[in-house]
């Protein structure tokens, strides 16, 4: 395992599942102009690198965020799997966690999607919740599902499948620029790929910064198991 800078093709991935998505449309919205948080967030790639099918799960407990008035964006946990159709087009599938602030009040919440673009309902979720997410992707067919172990809420949504070449689990703070909440350590638990701990597949860990090469969010290492890694919050510039 190592760490590297995020390649502007990767974070495609992030872009699409997190921000463009009409969900989360109004966050990115938000962001004031010439701020200096880039698109790159913090956590762990994985290449898949044949045609099977792939399944990346984990469990995770949503974080408390503190908000602040400045805080103009929110925060997405993220869990991926991307890659394309047999036409060469971008598809992904994956299931977001999406804490957002309005004003100093924080709210939580969970949704799938699969085909790039088809999503489930949004599920209000709470901090403290811990969710178990599933994303499995083949050739013909794909789905992203996710459950609340405290409300007993959850959803999931099928597609049609895609090649798949990339899996990823992070969190990202911003939607690209302007401030975003705090948050308590975010630990990412029994974190599989194919069934088997995901630190057997190389994983590269990729850290957020700032414009200016500042860490604002790190992603910790994995622990002996292959199965766990905790993102932890460090500044917001």
């Amino acid at each position: 395992m190592h760490r590297a800078k995020r390649s502007r093709s990767v974070l495609i991935a992030v872009a699409t599942l997190g921000f463009v998505t009409s969900g989360l449309g109004a966050m990115a919205a938000a962001v004031p102009a010439g701020a200096s948080t880039p698109f790159q967030p913090a956590g762990y790639d994985f290449p898949l690198t044949d045609a099977k099918s792939h399944q990346v799960s984990l469990t995770v407990k949503v974080p408390k965020i503190t908000c602040k008035k400045s805080d103009k964006a929110g925060d997405v946990i993220n869990t991926s799997i991307t890659g394309t159709t047999g036409g060469a087009a971008f598809d992904a599938a994956g299931v977001l966690v999406s804490m957002s602030c309005t004003g100093t009040t924080a709210s939580y919440s969970a949704f799938g999607i699969v085909d790039n673009s088809t999503r489930t309902p949004t599920v209000t979720v709470q901090a403290g919740d811990v969710l178990s997410i599933a994303v499995i992707v083949s050739t013909t067919f794909e789905t992203a599902s996710f459950g609340d172990s405290n409300s007993g809420q959850g959803s999931y949504v099928d597609g049609t499948g895609f090649d798949a070449s990339l899996g990823s689990v992070d969190v990202q703070g911003g939607s690209g620029s302007g401030h975003f909440p705090k948050f308590a350590p975010v630990t990412f638990n029994q974190v599989r790929l194919d069934n088997k701990p995901f630190s057997r597949d190389d994983p590269v860990a990729f850290d957020q910064q700032d414009s200016g090469g500042t860490t604002q969010i790190s992603a910790g290492p994995v622990n002996p198991k292959g199965t766990s890694f905790v993102d932890t919050y460090i500044t917001n510039t």
